[in-house]
């Protein structure tokens, strides 16, 4: 996925001191749902267990490594926040977004969803100046892994992208990974660009093609990852 720099689009343009201000697009054909499930819901910070001991995990870095296959497009083919790197989310970070998205959101014509699960991913922590030994350390927290192209939250409704735009880049930049506010328009230039680029490119010596054919022996040192998804993800 190419990673562009997108900027806010102008809101009016002005001549010699007169603006010109755009017409706004037709939005009567979005419906919204009730008031009531517009803003954004509070997730539990931990899985319900019903009377079963939790289960302790092992670290699975392979949770957040490579694409996201199933939520890395948008639904309401509006606007929403896409992740551009892997990484494990805690409750706190889930609580950023729903803070800052519910406080400038305009419940009378917008509404926003969850594009990821609740904490499920259980994270043991060994308590500070505690000796080595004894086995793994108890649950400490839950987290929620996502991969490389996965959808955080989505926006919707009867708003332009420049009127949510400043505090989906506001929560963009307080997350722990690299992650990007977009509209459809941002993802289908990203589709284009990334097509033409791979029609374009006249060297016929790609990174796919070496990795597959094994040329000058590359399998010695790349690693499963490069000849799975061929140098772009880790």
């Amino acid at each position: 996925m190419p990673y562009m720099t997108a900027v806010c689009p102008l809101v009016w343009q002005s001549v010699r001191g007169r603006k010109f201000w755009p017409i706004p697009p037709d939005m009567t054909h979005i419906e919204l749902p009730p008031e009531a499930e517009r803003p954004l819901v509070a997730m539990e910070p931990m899985p319900s267990w019903h009377g079963v001991r939790p289960r302790k995990f092992p670290r699975q870095q392979h949770d957040i490594r490579g694409p996201e296959l199933v939520n890395n497009q948008l639904l309401h083919k509006q606007y929403g926040i896409i992740a551009l790197t892997g990484v494990e989310l805690t409750i706190n970070h889930i609580n950023l977004i729903r803070t800052v998205i519910n406080k400038h959101m305009n419940l009378t014509k917008t509404f926003a969803v969850w594009r990821i699960e609740a904490p499920w991913k259980p994270v043991s922590k060994r308590s500070q100046g505690k000796r080595l030994g004894g086995g793994k350390a108890s649950i400490h927290h839950y987290t929620t892994p996502i991969r490389a192209g996965q959808v955080i939250v989505e926006v919707g409704g009867q708003i332009e992208f420049a009127d949510c735009y400043y505090y989906l880049e506001s929560i963009s930049k307080r997350l722990p990974c690299d992650a990007f506010p977009v509209s459809q328009e941002i993802l289908d230039e990203w589709d284009k660009e990334e097509q033409s680029l791979r029609e374009k490119n006249i060297n016929p010596f790609t990174f796919e093609r070496v990795i597959k054919y094994n040329m000058q022996g590359c399998h010695r040192w790349t690693t499963m990852y490069d000849r799975e998804w061929f140098g772009k993800y880790y």
